[in-house]
């Protein structure tokens, strides 16, 4: 007999199947930023079209989980009710948290790559964003099991 709230298992299979586009373009994307760290970096570092669509595609269900935490604080904050002293300090840790979040998805990442220009930033930001790229390709099998 099935619990509630427990999902079937044909349930689950539709969901693993849905994030199948998300792992393809996350492994794609770290098979590009490998083979840009091995090849010597032109005096212009350019990031490919490519790779801002599969690393949008990668931090996509990141950015859907995350919309929630986000529209709280916002709502938090235009209206903190009675106790604020109290309420501040979670909200504030939760805000910082979706805030680091977001800016170390890969989508992010790769879009300060774009800006920053210098050759010693571009190797580590590349190696961040590997990092960056399995963290939400983990989060996201995560987000599709449970």
């Amino acid at each position: 007999m099935k619990k509630i709230g427990e999902r079937s298992a044909l349930s689950k299979l539709k969901s693993q199947w849905q994030v199948v586009p998300v792992f393809l373009s996350g492994i794609v994307l770290i098979m590009l930023l490998i083979n840009d760290l091995q090849t010597p970096t032109p005096p212009t570092n350019s990031v490919l079209y490519i790779e801002y669509l599969l690393s949008f595609i990668a931090s996509f269900i990141l950015f859907f989980w995350l919309l929630y935490p986000i529209i709280k604080d916002v709502q938090y904050f235009l209206n903190p009710g009675n106790n604020v002293t109290i309420h501040i300090k979670g909200y504030l840790f939760y805000f910082i948290y979706t805030l680091v979040l977001l800016l170390s998805s890969p989508f992010a990442l790769l879009s300060i790559r774009f800006f920053l220009q210098d050759e010693k930033y571009i190797k580590i930001i590349s190696i961040l964003i590997i990092v960056s790229t399995l963290f939400s390709l983990y989060y996201t099998f995560g987000a599709a099991t449970h």
